[in-house]
C-alpha cells in the first residue's frame, strides 16, 4: 500500500481509506454497548502537538499492541509482523489511500481487547507494514484502529488529561461537553463521518473528522486559494490565513494543507484543542475548548 507519509515527523499522516461493505460491523444493541464499556485509555501527551494520538490495546494472547486512533480510516489494520498471529488470508479487497488502488489479502477480524473488556469490531482486518510510521512517531505502531470499531462507542478525547474515555451517551451529562455538530456521511458513496462546515469558515460543505490526519487539517484547492490569498474577497464568516474559522470561532495560527481530494477535512491538531465528545450512536460530534488549546 502507498500511504501519504511524510519523513517531516510534523506531517505525518496515518489514515488509510477503506470503501468495502467488508468493512462493515455487525452490531449489536445500545444496552450491550453500555454494559461493556472499557475504561479509560491513557494516550501520548504529544498527540496533535506534534504526533498521532497512540493508545495501547491487547490480543487474546495477552501481548501489548500500540495502535494510533483513526477516525479517517474505515477499517482496522494490523503490523505485518502479526499476521502468524492472524491465520490464514480470506480472501482480497481492493483498499483505497488518497486515490491510489492497492490489492491486499484481507484477514479474520481477531478479538481486540481495551484493558480486560472485547471491543466490538468489523468481521475482517488487513496487515500492513507500519516500520515507516513507527520511525516517523518515534515508537512502535502495530495498528490502526478505525471506524470498524470507533462506531459502536461515545468516544472522549482528553487531551489534557491524556485519556480516552468510553461514555455512555444515555446517562452521561452532556452540559460540559461543548458546542455540538451533526455527523453526515461525507458523501453518497463513503460513510465516514464529517460535518457541514470547514476550517476557512465556509458552510454547507462536508469535512471529514480525521483524527489520523496530524496538522490541523486540508482544504481542496479552490478553498485554500481563497484562505492564503489575501486579495481575493471573502464571503461573510470566511477567514484569511493564518487564521481559521469554525463554528462561529476564530481560531489563530490554523495550519492547513491543500490536498486535492473531494472534501475538506478537520485533523488532529484541530481536535487536540478541545475536549472532543465523538458520540457515533447518536451521530453527533461536540468540542469545547480548553485553557491549553493554542
Amino acid at each position: 500500500m502507498k500511504h501519504r507519509l511524510n519523513t517531516d515527523k510534523k506531517n505525518i499522516r496515518a489514515s488509510v481509506l477503506f470503501l468495502s461493505s467488508l468493512f462493515l460491523c455487525s452490531c449489536a444493541t445500545e444496552n450491550v454497548i453500555h454494559s461493556q464499556l472499557p475504561a479509560d485509555v491513557s494516550f501520548n501527551q504529544d498527540a496533535g502537538h506534534g504526533n498521532l494520538l497512540i493508545v495501547t490495546l491487547r490480543l487474546e494472547d495477552g501481548g501489548e499492541l500500540p495502535f494510533v486512533v483513526d477516525t479517517g480510516t474505515s477499517g482496522t489494520l494490523f503490523d505485518k509482523s502479526l499476521e502468524p498471529k492472524l491465520g490464514k488470508p480470506i480472501g482480497t479487497e481492493m483498499i483505497q489511500s488518497w486515490g491510489k488502488h492497492e490489492k491486499k489479502s484481507i484477514y479474520a477480524m481477531p478479538k481486540l481487547y481495551s484493558g480486560n473488556t472485547l471491543l466490538m469490531t468489523g468481521s475482517n482486518a488487513i496487515t500492513v507494514d507500519f516500520k515507516q510510521l513507527s520511525r516517523q512517531a518515534g515508537r512502535p505502531i502495530l495498528g490502526i484502529l478505525g471506524l470498524d470499531v470507533l462506531e459502536h462507542y461515545c468516544i472522549q478525547l482528553d487531551f489534557v488529561a491524556g485519556k480516552m474515555r468510553f461514555l455512555n451517551d444515555e446517562q452521561t451529562d452532556k452540559k460540559n461537553w461543548g458546542t455540538s455538530f451533526q455527523i453526515v456521511a461525507l458523501n453518497s458513496n463513503d460513510a465516514r463521518p464529517s460535518v457541514s462546515q470547514n476550517l476557512f469558515g465556509a458552510l454547507g460543505l462536508h469535512s471529514l473528522i480525521d483524527s489520523g490526519y496530524n496538522a490541523d487539517g486540508w482544504l481542496m484547492p479552490k478553498f485554500y486559494e481563497q484562505w492564503t490569498n489575501h486579495a481575493i474577497p471573502l464571503a461573510n464568516g470566511e477567514v484569511h490565513s493564518p487564521d481559521g474559522m469554525f463554528g462561529g470561532e476564530i481560531y489563530p495560527d490554523i495550519f492547513l494543507r491543500v490536498q486535492s481530494v473531494e472534501s475538506d477535512g478537520i485533523g488532529l491538531n484541530f481536535l487536540a484543542r478541545h475536549l472532543v465528545t465523538l458520540d457515533f450512536p447518536k451521530r453527533m460530534l461536540y468540542l469545547k475548548r480548553t485553557s491549553s488549546a493554542r
